[in-house]
């Protein structure tokens, strides 16, 4: 729907906030949770890369996808965000990388809530 917000209006997640132990998976989506309370929801695609290279892209019909092989991020601190403006990566001080994925379809493919109450909307 939209294309990602700067890199400068996501500093809020670099405070090296680590992820709960809530990555909250749902039918039609994922929800990332950071200690500081800010959260990402992700109604779209994600893909994974493990510290060793591994690549796993999910979709959107979670319900019907295989095991997730993101736990390793848990307790994970977040060192550093990439963005273009269709693919937002949290890259993880463990070398593991979230890679949220956009497009500019008519509906969102997800929300990114940060401190205060501000949302974007991707």
């Amino acid at each position: 729907m939209h294309p990602f917000p700067q890199k400068a209006d996501l500093a809020f997640l670099l405070r090296g906030e680590p992820i709960l132990q809530s990555l909250a998976i749902w039918p039609y989506g994922l929800t990332i949770g950071f200690d500081n309370g800010c959260s990402i929801n992700v109604e779209n695609a994600v893909s994974y890369v493990s510290s060793t290279g591994e690549t796993r892209r999910y979709e959107a019909e979670w319900r019907n996808e295989q095991p997730v092989l993101f736990h390793g991020l848990l307790e994970q601190k977040l060192a550093d965000v990439e963005r273009s403006d269709l693919e937002l990566a949290l890259v993880f001080e463990n070398g593991g990388r979230l890679i949220v994925h956009s497009d500019l379809s008519m509906y969102e493919a997800g929300q990114i809530y940060g401190p205060s109450g501000s949302m974007y909307v991707f």
